[in-house]
């Protein structure tokens, strides 16, 4: 509906509404532009009526009846079941190997869809079993490694170098061995130094030691140059178990790192740190004459008497 058509009802309404409310002959108030049109319908009665260009459209009041709907009922055993998914599991195991998958669409009889569409390619994704199957591991050895050359090296020390010495083998570790081992062995509860390698002076000693070692239990010859080099005093005099040590008169006061240890005491008495210290004679003395080695015995004897001494007295004769 236009304008004109909705503008021609409202006036006929408008006349309906005067008709019925009886206002004819009555002045009644309205604006200019009605007043004048107003003024032009009524000195033209034979005007036609504004004719509308679009057809009105009638509403269909019209009800169709609704048919009933009736539920029909279904047999139980005609329901098909419904369809499980299937489980992360079986899929992993029905899974084909990964292979690129080719898919194109039919040729259409039609122009407009003769055109070919893009190729899909879909990737199917193996299980980790199947990869695993797969592959192929291969594990090379590796070739023997070839001796170093050491050519160049031993020019640049004999040249710049001259001084250093180069060994071809292996220095010996017993001596290390025999350090850090040293610990697991008992200590020694009477210690004889040796000051020389004289061949007569160092038997002497080592019969000593053994008579003592068989006498009261524990006794050990070591060499005092050894552990003046190492610095080893402190460490040898503070072993718990050792009560005695003796060393010759004459060759004790060349170390000076344990002269740092050698104390006498008003008594007459000597002494290394704590340690009891007896003093030999020059060892010269007892090859010259063996009657010495008896009263040396005997105040060997007095000085550890706090020892088993059982049978110390019948074994002089042995050094």
């Amino acid at each position: 509906m236009n304008c004109m058509q909705q503008y021609a009802d409202l006036i006929r309404a408008f006349q309906l509404y005067i008709s019925q409310q009886g206002l004819k002959g009555k002045w009644m108030s309205t604006d200019r532009q009605n007043y004048e049109y107003f003024l032009q319908l009524a000195s033209a009665k034979t005007l036609p009526k504004p004719q509308s260009t679009l057809p009105v459209q009638q509403k269909n009041t019209t009800t169709t009846a609704r048919t009933p709907i009736v539920p029909t009922s279904v047999p139980l055993h005609s329901l098909t079941p419904p369809v499980q998914a299937p489980l992360p599991q079986e899929i992993a195991q029905q899974a084909p190997v990964t292979k690129l998958i080719k898919t194109s669409t039919p040729a259409k009889a039609s122009a407009e869809e003769s055109i070919k569409k893009p190729e899909l390619a879909i990737e199917v994704k193996s299980s980790p079993k199947d990869v695993l199957h797969q592959k192929q591991i291969a594990l090379e050895i590796a070739p023997p490694s070839t001796p170093t050359d050491f050519t160049e090296m031993r020019t640049f020390f004999k040249e710049k170098l001259p001084n250093v010495v180069l060994t071809e083998t292996i220095a010996d570790d017993n001596e290390a061995k025999a350090l850090a081992l040293r610990w697991k062995a008992p200590p020694a509860e009477i210690v004889i130094l040796s000051f020389s390698d004289h061949a007569p002076e160092k038997a002497f000693l080592t019969n000593l030691s053994f008579t003592l070692n068989q006498c009261f239990g524990s006794a050990k010859l070591i060499s005092a140059a050894k552990i003046e080099e190492e610095k080893g005093w402190d460490q040898l005099l503070k072993t718990k178990n050792l009560r005695l040590v003796i060393a010759s008169h004459n060759s004790l006061h060349a170390l000076p790192e344990l002269m740092k240890f050698y104390h006498e005491e008003a008594t007459g008495k000597h002494k290394l740190g704590r340690t009891q210290l007896f003093l030999l004679s020059d060892l010269s003395l007892y090859m010259q004459q063996p009657s010495l080695k008896a009263s040396l015995w005997r105040a060997l004897v007095q000085q550890v008497s706090s020892l088993d001494k059982g049978r110390a007295l019948d074994n002089h004769d042995k050094i």
